[in-house]
């Protein structure tokens, strides 16, 4: 009987492979988007308490919201791919537990507004909406 026996990454033709610096060309540029996430979350508590204190107020804590979002999405997916690549890399492994440790921040750090927006009258929303 024929033995299976399994290819290391570099033994695999790169077109069978992921090609995440499609989304950053290095770690440290996704580093700084991470940190560039945590940062905007940071911002975003400056609104805590006027999320609907007039449309302009509520379209910039969208925005920033939605900015904070996808700047920290594209970072754990890279950061996430890179890991599942090879996990016995040990500056993979310790960039995803970095990553895990923002987004628990980030959670925290948005963790008002979805009370906050949903506190308000419905009609008061819509009226900014129009």
């Amino acid at each position: 009987m024929a033995e299976n026996k399994l290819k290391t990454r570099d033994q695999i033709d790169s077109r069978f492979k992921w090609n995440i610096e499609a989304i950053y060309e290095n770690i440290e540029l996704c580093e700084k988007d991470l940190e560039k996430a945590l940062k905007l979350s940071q911002d975003l508590l400056g609104y805590q308490g006027k999320v609907a204190e007039s449309a302009e107020t509520l379209l910039e804590v969208l925005k920033l919201s939605d900015e904070v979002e996808a700047t920290f999405e594209n970072a754990f997916i890279y950061v996430h791919m890179s890991k599942d690549q090879d996990n016995k890399v040990p500056e993979y492994v310790e960039l995803f537990g970095k990553a895990m440790g923002i987004l628990s921040q980030i959670s925290t750090n948005t963790s008002f507004l979805t009370p906050e927006l949903l506190s308000n009258d419905a009609e008061k929303i819509y009226g900014f909406i129009e």
